[in-house]
């Protein structure tokens, strides 16, 4: 995973496991001078959860950090293929390069069984589409054109196709054209769940059943050939560790509420003794 400079303010970092700090200070892991830059500005946070960015706005007047032009406040979930902007400066998180080894139309013919559940889904996260699901049953337009199945503004008319192969996914693009997959600009690739696609001022996420955005790093790869994909097997937690914590617990709890039903019946108990000795003594 890289971090990359579109404008030359720095030349491309390499981000692996663990903290990269970004400002101002020359012992930060990427030192930038720009006004509205401070010390310790952001941190990029890579870890079992996933691509963490910190730091935001901290009431002075440093600029606020952005993902994809959204202001981020405190945290923000990282995708390969994000942009990232403080102030005047522009990054991009950058993955490894897709394979670009697309077999030919006739080589393969896209699934059209539209009853089988849909195993592939794209999932808008900026833009027009952000926050709508297309499911993938055989394959998509996306273009500027409104026969288009995804209408995309700013691109050709029939720029790019997702097609479903079997059990891969090819984004297939029209002669000459890019399309920025993971931050960078390819032609035609095979996609795997989690691949961000940028398209104008579209993001589209391939996703699967189960898929957890933002994993990655955590765990152990589901195949080796996939090394561009943020997803991950799962942790394996220890439930023989866990066990004993929760019945602890449990029988803390119990004489926690066998204690104060104790005081409570000792009090009710002391009022009926009061209330018999004041109804003799009259």
């Amino acid at each position: 995973m890289r971090l990359a400079f579109p404008n030359g303010e720095h030349e491309e970092v390499t981000i692996g496991k663990g903290t990269t700090s970004i400002g101002s200070a020359p012992d930060d892991d990427v030192s930038l001078s720009a006004s509205g830059i401070r010390a310790g500005h952001a941190l990029i946070i890579v870890d079992q959860r996933g691509i963490t960015l910190a730091g935001g706005t901290d009431g002075s007047d440093t600029e606020p950090m952005r993902v994809n032009e959204r202001e981020v406040v405190e945290k923000a979930i990282l995708r390969l293929g994000d942009q990232l902007r403080i102030g005047p400066v522009s990054m991009v998180l950058r993955g490894d390069q897709p394979d670009e080894s697309v077999p030919s139309p006739a080589g393969a013919s896209a699934a059209e069984d539209a009853e089988q559940p849909a195993r592939f889904l794209l999932r808008g996260v900026a833009g027009h589409y952000q926050g709508r699901v297309h499911a993938l049953l055989s394959s998509l337009t996306l273009g500027s054109s409104d026969t288009s199945d995804m209408v995309i503004a700013g691109v050709s008319p029939s720029h790019a196709t997702i097609e479903l192969h079997g059990d891969d996914v090819y984004l297939r693009v029209a002669d000459g054209s890019q399309v920025d997959v993971n931050g960078n600009l390819v032609g035609s690739v095979r996609l795997s769940p989690g691949d961000q696609i940028a398209m104008g001022d579209e993001r589209i996420i391939l996703e699967t059943p189960g898929f957890v955005p933002g994993k990655a790093y955590g765990g152990e790869a589901k195949g080796a050939e996939s090394s561009n994909t943020q997803v991950f097997t799962a942790p394996v937690i220890d439930q023989s560790s866990a066990e004993p914590a929760r019945r602890d617990e449990r029988d803390s709890r119990r004489r926690r509420d066998n204690l104060v039903v104790g005081i409570c019946l000792a009090i009710s108990l002391a009022m009926l003794l009061w209330l018999a000795w004041i109804y003799i003594s009259s």
